[in-house]
Order: structure tokens, then sequence, then C-alpha cells
């Protein structure tokens, strides 16, 4: 599953990550950090300016 330059197609990607996860090869769980909900966008806007996260959810 190396990354490519041709972007996230759903049907094509998601179950690509789907089997690893159930046979315990992708640990999901640790790879978030956390989740910020709709009102506190701008906040996690900040958090991805400033370097203390890489993605939200």
């Amino acid at each position: 599953m190396a990354p490519d330059i041709r972007g996230c197609v759903p049907k094509r990607d998601i179950p690509c990550f789907i089997a690893p996860h159930q046979r315990g090869k992708l640990p999901v769980q640790k790879l978030r950090t956390g989740t910020i909900s709709f009102d506190q966008n701008n906040e996690g806007f900040d958090s991805l300016s400033d370097g203390s996260v890489l993605r939200q959810a």
C-alpha cells in the first residue's frame, strides 16, 4: 500500500484498508489522535496550522 499521486478513490482504496484492519495489521486506533466536532472546526484548522496534528477527523 505505497502512496501514489492518484489520490483516494474510495471504491478502489477502502477495500485495501479493510482487509488489513480486520487481520489486525492496520491499527487504526493508534493512528487517530482524536476527533473534533463541527463546532471546533476553527480550532481544528489552528491545530493543523501550528503542526500539533497532521490530520483531523
